[in-house]
């Protein structure tokens, strides 16, 4: 994939297939499957079928990330994200799946990150939000016709994933005056956080979108950021 800030180059669609970073992809139902047999800027191998982390994915997603296909050199590495992925996003515990996907997508599009907003737009679409309040939630969720409280949700994922060292206890404050439960932030902030990992690492590893790539316009979550920006050049953070 690109990188944070940049969309992929010159991508020509020929009905059902289309080429992506020099890769001929081909359309199979949903799905975007490469011609080639690497996805990834680096070497992958075959893990079998039986590799346990990716028969969860196909159990709860229905297929492998092409982003875990990545890091087959590494398997340890995948079980233990693999294992997170079961414990934080899909365990519907304090937050729901739906507003977990929420956050994901959020923080995804605030970075210009095509691979994860591809794959978390696709998730919460498979929940039965609608395309048109995804794409107005990556835009400004404050006019996205969800409740007040997932707003203040993602007002404060937003701050966190992109502002993080100016967090304070008012922020905390706020949620619980929408209703969070201090076990509820805690699980925001660990969707948060799996947030910025997973931007990373697809941005290191260059795996091809899982979907059609979902655009995003260079002025998305903009006014958003530098409205939620707590500080200017020169003046330090209030204690």
């Amino acid at each position: 994939m690109a990188s944070a800030g940049m969309a992929y180059p010159a991508s020509r669609a020929f009905g059902t297939r289309i080429e992506i970073r020099g890769l001929t992809r081909v359309r199979c139902g949903v799905f975007w499957r490469d011609a080639r047999a690497n996805m990834s800027y680096l070497r992958e191998t075959e893990l079998g079928a039986d590799f346990a982390p990716f028969a969860s994915f196909r159990e709860h997603f229905g297929f492998v990330p092409n982003l875990f296909h990545a890091q087959t050199l590494l398997p340890r590495a995948i079980e233990a994200e693999a294992g997170i992925a079961a414990t934080v996003l899909l365990k519907q515990e304090a937050l729901s799946r739906t507003q977990k996907e929420y956050i994901l997508l959020k923080v995804a599009a605030a970075h210009h990150n095509t691979y994860c907003v591809t794959a978390h737009h696709h998730m919460l679409r498979s929940l039965g939000v609608p395309e048109s309040q995804l794409n107005q939630i990556m835009i400004d969720h404050r006019r996205a016709n969800i409740s007040a409280a997932d707003v203040a949700l993602l007002d404060f994922a937003l701050k966190l994933g992109k502002h993080a060292p100016w967090i304070s206890r008012e922020d905390i404050m706020r949620l619980r005056n929408h209703g969070f439960t201090d076990e509820s932030v805690l699980e925001a902030v660990l969707v948060t956080g799996l947030t910025n990992f997973l931007c990373t690492l697809s941005v290191g590893l260059g795996p091809a979108p899982d979907f059609e790539p979902k655009k995003m316009s260079s002025g998305e979550t903009t006014l958003q950021l530098h409205a939620q920006r707590p500080f200017r050049l020169g003046v330090a953070r209030s204690k």
